[in-house]
């Protein structure tokens, strides 16, 4: 009976109120054959003891069952938005009266969340030491950050969207709300995966290392330059490279050869219309944004993990939820989380990209080195926007795509000397989590799939090596497009 007002009519502070609140639901439960008579009456006249430790004054302390818990999580804001759309979409009505009846109604919301991972995230992404590479005074160390993992069904697990300790219920989440530049981390789900899935390359074809044209208010530009986040000079090296080696160093000039080659427009309709990328502006249908990440908008944390989630699951896409089912206060389902996806790449694509990015993280030039784990196979991608405005990370286990993405609340160059490596301070937000994790389906590698091959190659000239070739290495293929055997004429 207190349900509907538990501070007015809670029994600690307000017996008179809950005895009259009792026999008004007793009464209605009689109504409406809910209870027998015999019921009602035992129940009516039953004697109410409070139990617990507690000594009953006008200012009484509850035990942890009924005091303020204080502000709900990151995850939680998210489930309840999430929820009160539904409640929208479902009757159609408004955000402000679905939000009420949300409150009011009785609905039940089952989540995706995994508590342990959803605390343990909150209490690594306050600790300063994760994020900077010697003693800041807190005064000085104003960097925001957000972090969000999911499963490969879109099922998040776990969502922080700042680092201090959270005050306040449904504010400002940085995970979901903000929009920031992705930088480099638009290069796998933009140019090399939808460039993959079409055949223009493979694992091995050489690329030469030099700028496309474009023009820009009419005259012809040589673009992009050639900045890498390994240090490499601004400038274009013509040498003929591979496409994992152009991918392990994030050069900037094969994506926007691969971008020129499909057009800018088939890789903006693939990140709005494959992976449900929601920020694009129609401006974004051009080089920059769709080869370097110079988005209008930026993107969500939120959605761009998301997107990285058909590297491991064979190319599928799913919803990203918080939600899996909301049921209405007599128990029918108003909404159940869908089984259904796009096939966004083939399978054998992206198992192929899954062990490109591999590279990025286990090559010694590899951008994302510094999130190596050690008994996890982990893959992911680096990304940097213009003037280190923005750092981005995603990485991919076996069991779970994960990011985080640092910057200031108002765009400001980040100073690399103070802050660590954005690839060191994934691995110590969730590099413990992916090492450890006790779950069921935990796997520690990916499984490749029976359209792939693993093949030698002759590093000379992409090919796949024969005797002759004195310079090989290993590479995955698809089988529908394997190359052709070099002659060993290098």
């Amino acid at each position: 009976g207190m349900t509907s007002w538990p501070a007015a009519n809670n029994p600690y502070d307000n017996m008179e109120n809950n005895k009259l609140r009792q026999k008004y639901t007793l009464d209605h439960m009689l109504e409406n054959g809910a209870i027998s008579e015999q019921e009602y009456n035992e129940a009516l006249n039953y004697e109410l003891k409070i139990t617990g430790d507690i000594t009953y004054t006008s200012s009484t302390i509850y035990e942890d069952e009924t005091k303020d818990q204080g502000p709900t999580s990151y995850f939680m804001d998210a489930a309840i938005n999430q929820t009160i759309q539904i409640i929208a979409d479902y009757y159609g009505i408004s955000w402000e009266d679905a939000s009420a009846r949300l409150y009011d109604g009785g609905f039940t919301a089952y989540t995706t969340v995994d508590r342990d991972m959803q605390k343990k995230v909150e209490k690594e992404m306050q600790k300063q030491s994760n994020f900077t590479t010697y003693e800041m005074s807190k005064k000085n160390d104003t960097l925001w950050s957000g972090f969000v993992a999911m499963d490969y069904q879109g099922n998040v697990k776990a969502i922080v969207g700042g680092r201090d300790k959270k005050t306040d219920s449904r504010g400002y989440n940085i995970a979901t709300d903000a929009t920031r530049s992705p930088g480099s981390c638009i290069k796998p789900i933009a140019s090399y995966a939808p460039a993959l899935d079409q055949d223009l390359m493979t694992w091995s074809t050489l690329f030469k290392d030099e700028p496309i044209t474009i023009k820009v208010k009419g005259k012809e530009k040589k673009w992009p330059v050639n900045y890498s986040e390994t240090g490499d000079s601004a400038n274009w090296s013509e040498q003929y490279l591979t496409t994992v080696e152009m991918l392990t160093r994030s050069l900037n000039t094969l994506p926007a050869q691969l971008i020129q080659k499909m057009k800018p427009a088939y890789s903006y309709n693939f990140l709005k219309e494959k992976l449900d990328i929601t920020t694009l502006a129609d401006s974004d249908a051009d080089y920059s944004p769709v080869t370097v990440g110079g988005l209008t908008n930026g993107t969500k944390l939120e959605e761009l993990v998301g997107a990285y989630m058909i590297f491991g699951n064979g190319g599928r896409k799913y919803d990203v939820t918080y939600v899996s089912k909301v049921e209405d206060v007599d128990g029918n389902a108003i909404y159940e989380k869908s089984d259904g996806y796009k096939q966004a790449i083939s399978e054998s694509t992206a198992y192929v990209m899954n062990r490109m990015m591999q590279n990025v993280i286990t090559q010694q030039n590899g951008t994302g080195r510094y999130a190596k784990l050690n008994n996890t196979d982990l893959v992911g991608k680096t990304g940097t926007s213009s003037d280190w405005y923005d750092l981005s990370f995603v990485g991919c286990t076996p069991d779970y795509v994960s990011g985080i993405w640092i910057g200031y609340e108002n765009p400001a160059t980040i100073p690399t000397n103070e802050y660590q490596n954005i690839g060191a301070i994934w691995k110590n937000v969730f590099g413990d989590i992916a090492e450890h994790e006790k779950h069921k389906s935990f796997d520690k590698t990916f499984k490749m799939p029976d359209t792939v091959e693993k093949l030698t190659y002759c590093t000379k000239t992409g090919k796949l090596a024969s005797n002759s070739c004195y310079s090989t290495a290993t590479g995955y293929y698809k089988k529908s497009n394997e190359p052709e055997y070099c002659s060993g004429n290098h």
